[in-house]
């Protein structure tokens, strides 16, 4: 008798586990699953995220060259007056509704963001694309930041350049984790199949 119930004992102890097992690999399965259908999802727009990173490449060419022909000097009074201009139309920017065009420098459309906070000052540089710099909260360095963003424009095309390496190697991931066999599918029906002769051998009868 006592050999039946220890008996009985491992066999409620091995279904135990052997269900556990089960909900293990249905877990897993669901999982690659999900992500699988996620990296699907991602490898369908990696395409037109390259073809616009295309475009903002081109327009970046365009006003480098633009830029380097027509840079031109400004008197002290002249940079004065529009680092004054700038600095108290972005004061006055805050949270504002839409972008506003202010002026003009270097041939570059210098345009108010809408929804600036106070904490973080930029403005917009249009000329054929357009471009984020962020300002400091004194009017000193107003112009020395736009200078410098539109004497490193060669460093913002390397960026957009560098993002479509990115994306190409997120594309090579993509399809190489696609291509993996992480299926638990014969795990699942195994484990089934052995949790059923256990409550054929428990005499546990399935409704």
């Amino acid at each position: 008798n006592k050999q039946k119930t220890k008996s009985l004992m491992d066999g409620i102890k091995e279904r135990v586990e052997t269900a556990n097992e089960l909900s293990r690999y249905m877990a897993l399965q669901k999982k690659t699953i999900e992500s699988h259908i996620l990296l699907e999802k991602e490898l369908m727009e990696i395409p037109s995220k390259i073809k616009y990173q295309n475009d903002l490449i081109e327009k970046c060419k365009v006003d480098i060259e633009f830029y380097e022909s027509n840079k031109r000097d400004y008197t002290k009074q002249e940079r004065k007056a529009l680092r004054e201009q700038i600095f108290e139309a972005l004061s006055n920017n805050v949270l504002m509704q839409k972008e506003t065009p202010l002026t003009v420098y270097q041939g570059f459309q210098i345009i108010l963001p809408s929804n600036m906070t106070d904490k973080k000052p930029f403005l917009w540089l249009q000329k054929n694309g357009k471009y984020y710099v962020s300002m400091g909260d004194t009017e000193i360095g107003t112009l020395v930041r736009i200078d410098n963003f539109l004497d490193d424009l060669d460093n913002h095309l390397e960026k957009l350049l560098k993002t479509i390496t990115d994306l190409e190697q997120k594309a090579v991931d993509a399809k190489a984790e696609l291509a993996k066999k992480d299926d638990y599918s014969d795990k699942i029906e195994e484990t089934k199949q052995r949790l059923e002769a256990i409550d054929n051998k428990l005499g546990v009868k399935k409704k």
